[in-house]
């Protein structure tokens, strides 16, 4: 049976950042209101997606609270050199989390699964909890889905600048013994 791996962007794969940091090379840089944002790959990344991709039982997309705007060019760029079209089924963007009501922030979101597994466009329907994987950085965005979560270290600007971060290649170790492990429901893993 396929699970449907679900991995976060921002903090998770990625380190957005309005500076330059240190003498890292941003993957990308795009104009958000008129600023330069930064988008600063984490080690490993391409691996791991590449892994989640060609792997048997996975079904793979990103789940980000960006819009789709912003997480496009990232997704493409993750994806090379795939042809760039083609890609809308792969990504869930602001469309699919719903607001956090007691988050931190005014625009705190939470995931949003029902509407993940009902759209028929994309890769994530027919899945349920009891198949669905979520890759995330924060906890607080899986309050619904917890039993769902492979929780990762956040991503920030400092592991950055000190290029030290060997958390995807830890995590792809992790997930070959939960993919590889036949089990009827994912959260009992």
């Amino acid at each position: 049976e396929k699970l449907l791996v679900l991995v976060d962007m921002n903090g998770t794969l990625i380190c957005r950042s309005t500076k330059l940091l240190g003498q890292s090379q941003p993957l990308l840089t795009k104009d958000v209101r008129d600023r330069p944002l930064h988008y600063y790959l984490r080690p490993h990344a391409k691996e791991l997606i590449t892994y989640l991709r060609n792997h048997s039982k996975v079904k793979f997309a990103f789940y980000t609270s960006m819009r789709e705007s912003n997480a496009m060019p990232v997704v493409v760029e993750l994806l090379a050199p795939s042809p760039e079209g083609g890609h809308g089924e792969l990504l869930y963007d602001r469309e699919y989390v719903v607001r956090d009501a007691g988050g931190p922030r005014s625009w705190s979101t939470q995931r949003n699964f029902e509407k993940v597994w009902a759209e028929r466009s994309k890769v994530g329907f027919g899945f349920g909890r009891s198949n669905t994987i979520m890759i995330d950085d924060t906890p607080r965005k899986m309050k619904q889905f917890g039993d769902n979560l492979v929780l990762v270290e956040q991503f920030t600007e400092e592991r950055v600048v000190t290029g030290r971060d060997d958390c995807l290649k830890k995590l792809a170790e992790r997930l070959k013994d939960l993919l590889d492990t036949d089990c009827a429901d994912i959260r009992e893993r």
